[in-house]
């Protein structure tokens, strides 16, 4: 339904328009009075003039027709018949508005989800640019950690190994503070690769051959030879006794100190001197007494 408003909105805006177009058109036949008058002082040799001035009289008559039909549409009696055309045209410009606003909203949406699409990928970027930087820090932090752990144990590295290392094969080594260390003669083709490790006083022997791996508890390592075999040197019974019956001696001396002191201190005399002073002090002891009594 169209309001009483619309039309009155509408039959305003038609008479704005026909007002403009009155306007222009009085310019034009003001502007052509004027050159007529001034065709018409002016001499006429072949006759140019006369032509003119007939042509701009013939669109001074088309004008004043025009301005005559322009006023009379909106007379009383020709204003109501416009109603109807009015209506049509409001009805056309609402399908228009709506038209334009329903193009409005699907761009707006487009735009919307372009946007959305667009911060996701971002976001997607943002997030993997972190992740990568990240790892990126934290490789670095490892690699940093193992290089400075792996040059604190080369430099802990024991003598006797170093000597040893210089005289073993490249399938020969040591394993020391969880680093491989091997030896610096030429790889032996064929043979298993043998690895020496100390653990709290306990000795290993790790030999991996044809991917094949076991790990042995030994008395002693048999790193001298070149040869890769598993070999190990029998355990000299004497030296062994030796060196246990060394450190038993080494840890029971102590203890018999400890307990020949009281024995000794009562077997042996005093000297004179320190006689003497334990006299006095039984004096000064008794002196003591007295005076308090």
């Amino acid at each position: 339904m169209i309001s009483r408003n619309e039309l009155l909105r509408c039959r305003i805006s038609k008479k704005n328009e026909v007002n403009s177009q009155i306007k222009t058109i009085t310019s034009y036949l003001k502007r052509n009075k004027d050159t007529i008058s001034r065709l018409s002082k002016v001499e006429d040799v072949n006759g140019f003039n006369l032509k003119k001035i007939q042509e701009l009289k013939e669109k001074e008559v088309s004008y004043n027709i025009k301005i005559k039909e322009l006023k009379n549409i909106y007379s009383s009696k020709e204003s109501e018949g416009y109603d109807d055309e009015f209506k049509n045209e409001i009805t056309k410009n609402k399908e228009k508005i709506s038209e334009n606003n329903e193009l409005k909203k699907l761009q707006k949406e487009k735009i919307r989800k372009e946007k959305e699409e667009r911060k996701k990928l971002s976001i997607n970027y943002y997030n993997s640019e972190r992740d990568n930087k990240r790892k990126e820090r934290y490789l670095k932090r490892e690699i940093d950690k193992g290089e400075k752990y792996f040059f604190d144990v080369c430099n802990t590295l024991p003598d006797y190994m170093r000597k040893k290392l210089d005289n073993l094969p490249g399938n020969k080594g040591y394993i020391w503070r969880g680093v491989h260390f091997y030896g610096k003669k030429p790889f032996i083709e064929d043979q298993p690769k043998i690895m020496y490790e100390r653990i709290k006083g306990v000795n290993y022997v790790h030999r991996t051959f044809k991917g094949e791996y076991t790990k042995k508890e030994v008395k002693k390592f048999d790193d001298t030879s070149n040869n890769s075999d598993n070999k190990y040197k029998k355990f000299n019974s004497n030296r062994g006794k030796n060196y246990h019956s060394k450190k038993l001696i080494s840890k029971t001396k102590p203890n018999d100190k400890k307990e020949n002191k009281p024995n000794d201190k009562k077997e042996n005399k005093p000297f004179r001197k320190n006689k003497k002073r334990y006299t006095n002090n039984k004096n000064r002891k008794k002196t003591k007494n007295n005076s308090l009594k």
